[in-house]
């Protein structure tokens, strides 16, 4: 029989009716005995089930993350800001998003100064944009008429309004630490200047300083990216500060309409700030650079980026005025040969160590090479490691240009010259 059912199992003939009742018979106990395993199977699976379900339950109040010391839990805070900017305050983003984690997270997020002393303001201002494209989601046009606009602006005033009060209350959960801020003004709008002009009311930018004016002495690190009138008003309002704490100052003014020799700005370029050692601009306010007012913060200067803007002559008294400078860059885009002739004392920087300085020729007047080339001439600087020049080929300076500035810079490690 065994090999009957053998031979079977190989082809596709059909059985007989005594084979049928054979297999029949042969199967059902493996039959009973599987629905009784599968019965067993569902019954621990429903177990198994409650099992992990009780598990799943509790298991959370075990976890390690609970068991963190507040101190070393602030710490990981910390690292959860971003590592190359300022956060700002985007509910998605770190320390806002700790905050929605759980209330154990918020209350101890909240409760940690250092944790708040960095932030990111994007902000609006109504003289660069018209109301009706001021709202989040709208579509930016290329092609649109803004002196048409009549919607109102209440809505962005509101709206900037709130954002800050979150300012002051973010800020104000900063304790006594130093602060970081840096704030940038939107101005991706290409505006009327007769319509929205820049004599247009500042009431936005009034609310922002309230905001962060009361914080003022404990500035850090200060980034100001904004129109030339916004930073006119920040600048009014930070020279009768005194900001004891501040140690860095970058501005990046941005006007394309008006003139520098149209603007009229305060004199004091960087307030009372004893601690101020980094300051980069990528272009001076103001040319009449000799008004501006003289003062210990320029003396305290390691390091003075200009990156567009400068006369050689700007140059000399920027050096003059800074004589513990470490670093200098300069972007020098005019030169008068008048004026700079004026300037026949040397400047002696005992610890500059790097400079860089980019020279453009805007006019071919005679005595160019000579003036640009003097430049050098009054420069000493004893301890200068690292000397890169840029410039036109005719600007390059001469052997004998360079021969006293090279003498003096018994230091110097490297030296390097580039074509523009």
């Amino acid at each position: 029989m065994d090999q009957i059912l053998h031979d079977l199992l190989k082809t596709n003939d059909p059985p007989s009716n005594d084979i049928i009742q054979l297999i029949r018979g042969i199967l059902s106990e493996p039959r009973r005995q599987l629905e009784v395993v599968k019965a067993d199977i569902q019954r621990l699976e429903e177990i198994q089930a409650n099992l992990e379900a009780t598990i799943h339950r509790y298991d959370p109040i075990l976890s390690p993350v609970r068991r963190i010391p507040p101190d070393i839990l602030s710490t990981i805070f910390m690292y959860c800001l971003p590592m190359d900017r300022n956060p700002d305050m985007r509910a998605s983003e770190c320390p806002m998003l700790l905050t929605r984690v759980c209330s154990a997270w918020r209350s101890l997020a909240l409760s940690f100064p250092r944790l708040w002393t960095q932030i990111h303001i994007p902000y609006l201002h109504l003289s660069t944009i018209p109301p009706r494209f001021l709202w989040e989601d709208a579509p930016i046009q290329d092609d649109v008429d803004f002196g048409q606009s009549s919607a109102p602006a209440s809505q962005l005033i509101e709206t900037l309004r709130r954002r800050c009060e979150g300012v002051q209350e973010w800020l104000t959960r900063s304790g006594e630490c130093a602060l970081k801020i840096s704030i940038y003004y939107h101005t991706q709008f290409s505006c009327n200047r007769d319509t929205y002009g820049w004599s247009k009311d500042s009431t936005t930018s009034i609310f922002l300083l309230a905001a962060i004016m009361p914080f003022a002495s404990r500035f850090r690190e200060l980034e100001l990216d904004s129109p030339d009138n916004i930073y006119s008003i920040f600048e009014t309002a930070l020279s009768s500060c005194i900001l004891t704490n501040l140690e860095k100052l970058k501005v990046s003014l941005k006007d394309p309409y008006i003139k520098y020799n149209n603007l009229s700005l305060p004199q004091n370029l960087f307030g009372d700030a004893p601690s101020l050692r980094c300051v980069s601009m990528n272009r001076l306010p103001d040319k009449n650079i000799n008004s501006l007012r003289t003062n210990t913060s320029w003396r305290n200067l390691t390091s003075l980026s200009i990156f567009f803007g400068c006369t050689q002559h700007q140059v000399m008294i920027l050096l003059e005025r800074c004589p513990n400078l470490h670093r200098a860059h300069f972007r020098i885009v005019d030169d008068n040969a008048s004026s700079f002739a004026e300037f026949a004392n040397d400047v002696i920087l005992p610890n500059l160590k790097y400079l860089w300085i980019i020279e453009e020729r805007i006019s071919n007047r005679p005595g160019d090479d000579m003036v640009y080339n003097g430049l050098y001439k009054y420069i000493h600087a004893p301890r200068l490691q690292y000397l890169q020049c840029r410039g036109s080929r005719e600007l390059e300076p001469s052997a004998a240009s360079l021969e006293l500035f090279l003498k003096r810079s018994t230091q110097l490690a490297q030296i390097g010259w580039v074509q523009m």
